[in-house]
């Protein structure tokens, strides 16, 4: 949201001034999603900014207002837009192909870590659409740079310090 704040005062926009943002989080929890979206919906904002896929749906779901999304990965695949020349309705946004880079990504570590480590811990969200995407890319890639995938799920921000106590088990 910084970003976007910034970007937006490059054009002249400010917020409180001639743009009014108000900014909602769901705090990694997905199940409030929907209770976001309608608090929002009801507000009858003039346009929604979301940054992800669930977001997105929820507040197609909760409105007929513009929606534009800022991180979604193939939204013409998960159903959100149309087509990239024309995404109808109404949502727009930015596609995510974050998981394209895997290779690269995996490829950069090997060059930053020692040879000696083999284990590549993977936090994962399984309630996100492109986690079995990205974990079927990380397996393809991983081998190639002498990586052993080692997947940690995660669904909640209150349960990411046991997760990574856990991912960092034996690794140094």
């Amino acid at each position: 949201f910084v970003h976007l704040r910034r970007y937006l005062a490059a054009l002249g926009w400010r917020d409180g001034e001639t743009v009014l943002l108000d900014e909602h989080h769901a705090q990694g929890d997905a199940g409030a999603v929907p209770r976001l979206a309608d608090a929002i919906a009801s507000s009858v904002p003039a346009v929604v900014v979301v940054t992800g896929i669930t977001e997105a749906r929820a507040v197609m779901a909760a409105t007929a207002v513009p929606v534009v999304f800022l991180q979604v990965v193939d939204p013409v695949r998960l159903g959100v837009v149309a087509s990239f020349a024309r995404p109808g309705g109404n949502v727009t946004g930015v596609a995510a192909s974050g998981e394209m880079l895997w290779g690269k990504r995996i490829e950069i570590l090997r060059e930053l870590l020692p040879a000696r480590r083999t284990r590549l811990a993977v936090l994962s969200n399984s309630a996100n659409p492109s986690h079995g995407r990205n974990l079927a890319d990380i397996a393809m890639h991983a081998p190639r740079y002498g990586f052993v995938p080692d997947t940690f799920p995660i669904g909640r921000l209150d349960g990411l310090d046991t997760v990574l106590a856990s991912a960092a088990e034996g690794f140094w």
